[in-house]
């Protein structure tokens, strides 16, 4: 696999979001709403969104993106760069572009 970060194939996206869902692993609360990364290029965006502020949850954002840090390092031109947006509110999700981002993790709530 070739990964150049401007000219990602299907492939290489799938690859990346199981990358991702595999630094989640154990990581996710009850607090956490949704879990989406961009592949925008030049810089990827990976976007958590918390319910309520809490430095246990912030914590474990660090730590999933320490590891999916660390796991991208097993690819081909694992020059990669993304930026970590946490959100914090109990409102109403933001509607996200699906032909920029991949949600990896939705949290059922109640209407």
């Amino acid at each position: 696999m070739h990964l150049k970060t401007d000219q990602l194939t299907l492939d290489e996206m799938n690859k990346i979001t199981v990358l991702l869902m595999q630094a989640l692993w154990g990581a996710i609360s009850p607090n956490f709403r949704m879990i989406a990364i961009s592949f925008n290029a030049p810089i990827w965006k990976l976007r958590f969104a918390l319910e309520i502020d809490s430095d246990v949850d912030r914590e474990e954002v660090e730590d999933v993106t320490g590891e999916f840090e660390t796991l991208l390092l097993d690819l081909d031109g694992g020059n990669f760069k993304f930026e970590v947006e946490t959100m914090i509110g109990a409102e109403p999700l933001p509607l996200l572009d699906h032909s920029l981002w991949r949600v990896v993790f939705l949290r059922r709530e109640g209407r």
